[in-house]
């Protein structure tokens, strides 16, 4: 059986499956033998918060280890390609079948990747097959949801990748406007003040992140901004984004006044997301 680019199992001259503790791999045209020692440790986390362990079907992970890739490229097509430069991710499930993830990005430190859609519950090895051949592998344990959220600095801190919708009185057409902007001093994204605007004009926040699309309708959802409960809350898949999911709640207007940063947590079920921030005037 050849799995990813490594053979883990192999049959027996009397036709049976039988365990080999050696490897293989094809580079430049031929199979090579290695030892399991040759397999690099990959570290697999959420591409939205960080934090490794979990994820679900449809996720959006990061990879990151050493020779990952011969170069940096983007995946420019939908659906996206499992091919770039040369480097290839497949996931093994639980049940033993293996999928090929399609990759939104790969670079020699890490690889960005979809957890494919029918990845069976439990423990998934994920294995990265690098364009010189060399192999890099890590498991996570694929769950129902693991919510995470995005961040504008792109490290699971700071600043929501989030935007405002803004609904003025009378009007059902929302308006959307930013709520960070990049500050070349620190070198990094910082928050801007949200003002909640006249009484009758109504305003949400639409957060992004991942893994949380497959929450059954009865796993309750919370938001919380500074310690209030957000009214209104939706959250699910980002129409026309692949792995991408998307979280409105309204921004009461009970916060006005409070002219500072608010810690904006999600909570799915018992599982609570990477803490975010915006600034409410």
């Amino acid at each position: 059986l050849y799995v990813g680019g490594v053979f883990s199992e192999a049959y027996g001259l009397a036709g049976n499956t039988v365990s080999v503790p050696g490897l293989a791999r094809w580079a430049n045209n031929t199979w090579t033998t290695v030892g399991t020692s040759a397999i690099k440790a990959m570290s697999i986390t959420s591409a939205a918060s960080f934090v490794a362990g979990e994820t679900s079907t449809e996720a959006i992970m990061t990879a990151f280890g050493t020779g990952l890739a011969s170069g940096t490229d983007f995946g420019k097509t939908v659906p996206l390609p499992t091919n770039l430069l040369n480097s290839r991710v497949d996931v093994l499930d639980s049940l033993g079948t293996t999928r090929a993830a399609q990759l939104f990005f790969v670079s020699p430190g890490q690889v960005n990747f979809l957890i494919p859609a029918g990845t069976a519950p439990g423990t998934a090895t994920i294995t990265l097959t690098a364009g010189d051949g060399s192999v890099s592998q890590g498991t996570v344990n694929v769950v129902s949801y693991s919510p995470g959220l995005f961040t504008y600095n792109a490290n699971g801190q700071g600043v929501a990748a989030a935007v405002i919708a803004r609904y003025k009185v009378g009007s059902t057409t929302p308006l959307y406007e930013s709520l960070a902007r990049y500050d070349t001093a620190t070198s990094r994204w910082v928050t801007t003040p949200i003002n909640l605007g006249p009484v009758g004009e109504r305003v949400f926040l639409v957060a992004y992140g991942t893994a949380f699309r497959g929450r059954a309708s009865v796993i309750p959802v919370t938001v919380t901004m500074g310690g209030t409960v957000l009214p209104n809350v939706l959250a699910g898949a980002s129409p026309g984004f692949v792995g991408l999911d998307q979280l409105n709640a309204e921004i009461p207007r009970s916060l006005i006044g409070r002219n500072s940063e608010l810690d904006v947590v999600l909570t799915v079920g018992t599982k609570t997301a990477n803490t975010v921030k915006i600034f409410v005037q």
